[in-house]
């Protein structure tokens, strides 16, 4: 999502301001396809709060999953 977005804005045919508010409701259609996709209660998914987990924790984390 993203930079495709901007060819309309290159064409004179958006605004700047029209290809961000058009990514952001593309950004927000991808993470609900993703949300029903990949199903919250899945039990092989582990999900993180990236907002409020250090990424050392994630690290960890990860490594840990790979090693077993």
């Amino acid at each position: 999502v993203g930079y495709a977005r901007f060819r309309p804005y290159f064409e004179g045919k958006a605004t700047l301001e029209d290809v961000v508010a058009e990514i952001k409701r593309a950004t927000r259609r991808l993470i609900r396809h993703q949300y029903n996709w990949f199903r919250l209660s899945d039990p092989r998914i582990h999900w993180f709060d990236v907002a409020h987990t250090p990424p050392e924790k994630i690290e960890a984390f990860v490594r840990k999953w790979l090693e077993e």
